[in-house]
């Protein structure tokens, strides 16, 4: 089974979630919730990104699945830390709130690497949506 990312951007943190749901049936799961809640909804796309430590013994396998990722780029220019960029789609009611859902689809394989630097507490910054 296809897995996702979910990022949930609040006011005070942001936080991620590994959802057993194919990228495509939840876009149309959310979009069928809003339509029949009368609720207006944006899909913008868009990046997302974070830092984790230059350091981290994940930065080469990461290295190694973005040049398989069509979804995510590492970047090494950072003094002391490593930007991990990810592409993806921007759920909002209103584009001009701080608050919504960044969703990406990655390999199984990147997308549990992810999950784990994210809950091990490797992630050293959150960079809001671009």
């Amino acid at each position: 089974m296809r897995i996702m990312l979910k990022f949930t951007y609040t006011e005070d943190r942001v936080k991620l979630e590994l959802l057993e749901d194919n990228f495509n049936t939840w876009m149309c799961a959310r979009l069928i919730l809003a339509v029949s809640a009368s609720i207006s909804i944006t899909f913008e796309p868009t990046t997302a990104s974070f830092t984790i430590p230059r350091d981290s013994e994940l930065v080469e396998p990461l290295q190694s699945m973005a040049k398989l990722e069509n979804n995510l780029e590492v970047d090494g220019n950072l003094l002391h830390s490593v930007e991990i960029i990810l592409k993806g789609i921007w759920v909002v009611s209103n584009l001009q709130e701080q608050e919504g859902i960044f969703v990406t689809s990655l390999s199984p394989r990147t997308e549990n690497l992810l999950f784990r630097l994210w809950t091990t507490g490797i992630v050293t910054e959150n960079v809001p949506v671009n």
